[in-house]
């Protein structure tokens, strides 16, 4: 685990939503639940939603009966509550989850947004109280590299934490989650563009330290079951 001492800024994060990367957005989701051979149905739970792109789509299958957004932005709250999506606001460390949004759910996800929760057996503790018996949790995530560092240094809301992937099995294995599948939700990124960027990254990524010299940003995913 990489922990930083960055406190997001809610007005960073989607100040402005672009719905031309919604395809895409859609597509990825679409592509995770055909790997993992999982049928959303009943209610939905998209925790760190942004916008509500996947949240729509998601709506709108047969099966599904509802779709909760939870996201930390005012404005993407805002956004998908203006296109009819279930949304609200939501704080890693605010109040507990259970008490934002009511109800169980039968698929729970947590798309790319760990790197924003500093306690992690909080939020796995808090995801077992609001699901249905036999629900389905996929959860997707930046590992803690170099490169990952170095690009996460160039965002307008650096993260929090990079969880490992034996530290996000072992605090969700002991909040009650069994791992079911294991999937790589996109390839490895590069943290930098260009060749004299790269050249110019070369020294953090191959500095000594206990993060993998890795220069590329890679991910992570886990679909998980009630144990």
């Amino acid at each position: 685990m990489l922990s930083g001492d960055r406190v997001p800024d809610p007005s960073a994060f989607f100040g402005h939503p672009d719905p031309s990367t919604a395809p895409r957005e859609q597509a990825e989701l679409a592509a995770w639940l055909g790997e993992l051979g999982l049928t959303p149905r009943g209610a939905i739970l998209d925790v760190g939603g942004g916008p509500g792109f996947a949240a729509t789509a998601l709506a709108s299958r047969p099966g599904v009966e509802r779709v909760v957004l939870l996201e930390y932005s005012p404005t993407a709250t805002a956004y998908a509550r203006a296109r009819g999506v279930e949304a609200y606001a939501f704080d890693f460390d605010g109040a507990s989850l259970a008490v934002v949004v009511r109800g169980r759910f039968d698929v729970l996800m947590v798309r790319y947004s760990l790197a924003w929760c500093a306690d992690l057996p909080r939020l796995a503790g808090q995801l077992r109280e609001v699901a249905a018996p036999a629900a389905a949790l996929v959860i997707s995530w930046v590992l803690p590299t170099r490169g990952a560092c170095l690009g996460s240094g160039h965002e307008s809301s650096a993260p929090r934490v990079l969880w490992s992937e034996a530290q996000v099995d072992r605090i969700f294995a002991t909040a009650g989650w069994a791992v079911e599948r294991t999937f790589v939700p996109s390839p490895p990124l590069q943290a930098v563009r260009g060749p004299w960027l790269r050249t110019l990254a070369l020294p953090f990524a191959l500095a000594p330290g206990p993060l993998p010299k890795d220069p590329l940003q890679r991910h992570a995913g886990r679909l998980f079951r009630l144990a």
